[in-house]
């Protein structure tokens, strides 16, 4: 490499970390920016109730009581007003429970289950607010209080999420990551107040199974990644009476994988066996 190639090397780099520098510091200047101006906003809002936006704090930081301070929001100001908004509807309706919950808020605590069950919500308030009603009668609880209440005033049963060909509802679905998350299937399954037959999935509709007291199938404890996924569940659900049918799996699963979920399964649920002392033995 010649001289002028070395200095135009040295010169670029350096001219590189000049900028990385400059950029690393304009970032944190906007991070603390940032910071100060979330600071008075809430400094303003606990002070006289006027900090902006509005609905994000009544969420947040609630003058008074929570439930009561978001039944007061209007849903699409409630829903725009930030990110991570569905959170705190579900977290206040959980708080208290259903019956808790006024009429008028539960198409937001319904809708906000959809969002955390994976399902993308529009950013358009008309299709916001089509879709509300379309929550409220997909998910099993909310639609099941509305009944009790006020019979008629619950709307119409439709599966999860929502499949009527509606005007303007007509792209909603689950996001790619909620698709592939046979967690969240299972919950939309559970929830739901009506089966969807465009959205099966043998792991999902197993899991929710399980998760609602049943029993694996003998089909399924053949299957491989099913059986595994099978031990798994009725580890988590805490299921000790499968103790010996998972430890009959870490011998006999369809797979070594299955086989490994199976003995992990019934160790976590307490159980003693040969294999699970060597395996403790060796780490």
């Amino acid at each position: 490499m010649s001289r002028l190639q070395s200095a135009t090397a040295v010169l670029f780099v350096g001219l590189c970390l000049v900028l990385s520098h400059a950029q690393a510091t304009a970032e944190r200047s906007k991070v603390v920016q940032d910071a100060h101006e979330w600071a008075a906003h809430h400094s303003e809002w606990r002070e006289n109730g006027t900090g902006t936006p509005k609905a994000y704090w009544q969420a947040r930081a609630p003058r008074g009581d929570q439930l009561q301070s978001i039944s007061n929001i209007d849903p699409w100001d409630f829903w725009s007003s930030g990110a991570g908004q569905e959170a705190w509807a579900v977290n206040v309706a959980a708080a208290v429970g259903p019956q808790a919950v006024p009429s008028p808020t539960i198409p937001l605590v319904a809708i906000s289950t959809c969002s955390l069950l994976g399902i993308e919500l529009p950013d358009d308030e008309e299709f916001f607010n089509e879709l509300m009603g379309l929550s409220t009668g997909a998910i099993r609880p909310w639609r099941h209080e509305l009944l009790s209440r006020c019979g008629e005033c619950a709307p119409p049963t439709t599966p999860l999420p929502p499949t009527q060909d509606l005007h303007s509802v007509t792209h909603m679905k689950p996001n790619p990551l909620g698709a592939r998350n046979i967690a969240i299937a299972a919950e939309r399954e559970r929830r739901s107040v009506l089966a969807n037959p465009t959205n099966q999935n043998v792991l999902a509709h197993m899991v929710s199974r399980i998760r609602n007291g049943g029993e694996p199938s003998m089909e399924e404890w053949n299957l491989r990644g099913v059986a595994g996924m099978a031990a798994l569940e009725l580890a988590r659900m805490d299921r000790k009476e499968a103790i010996p049918t998972l430890l009959k799996q870490a011998e006999t699963g369809p797979s070594r994988t299955d086989k490994i979920a199976s003995l992990w399964a019934a160790r976590q649920l307490g159980a003693t066996s040969e294999l699970i002392e060597r395996v403790e033995a060796a780490l």
